[in-house]
């Protein structure tokens, strides 16, 4: 993966080329990569600047290229990948697979939040919506769709 990262492996094994779908400075996803992989940034700076790979700037297109392009690799929020039914491949992170189990554990450091925001005064259906978030039921949804229930 370092090499992918690095710019110096452009195809697989199979002699395929590697497709690197990747996303905009300031993107949720690239800032996290690059606060957990500092040695990334420089990587990641050169793409931006010389365009190496293709970028693309909503989740649901990049998504839909993954699925798409052949020999693609990109990086995706697991439960789009769930909500989807994606056949796409998960890589696994120093051994480790991404889930609700080892998040909360803290094993898998490549986690972002979601925050659920509204304005008051809520609608009986919003409100409706949070009950139901907060709730058992809805911890154990979130859960089985790899997400974190809400603190």
């Amino acid at each position: 993966m370092g090499k992918i990262i690095a710019g110096t492996q452009t195809q697989w094994s199979d002699k395929q080329p590697i497709n690197v779908i990747f996303r905009s400075r300031g993107d949720n996803g690239a800032d996290l990569l690059v606060k957990n992989f500092p040695e990334l940034k420089r990587s990641f700076e050169k793409a931006w600047a010389t365009r190496m790979w293709r970028t693309e700037f909503q989740d649901k297109k990049s998504l839909a290229l993954l699925q798409k392009i052949n020999h693609s690799i990109a990086w995706a929020y697991q439960t789009d990948l769930l909500a989807s039914k994606s056949r796409t491949r998960i890589l696994k992170l120093n051994g480790i697979m991404p889930g609700a189990a080892s998040i909360e554990s803290g094993e898998y450091p490549l986690v972002t939040t979601f925050t659920l925001v509204y304005k008051e005064p809520a609608k009986k259906e919003v409100k409706e919506f949070i009950k139901l978030v907060k709730s058992e039921f809805g911890a154990k949804l979130l859960r089985q769709n790899e997400a974190v229930p809400i603190r």
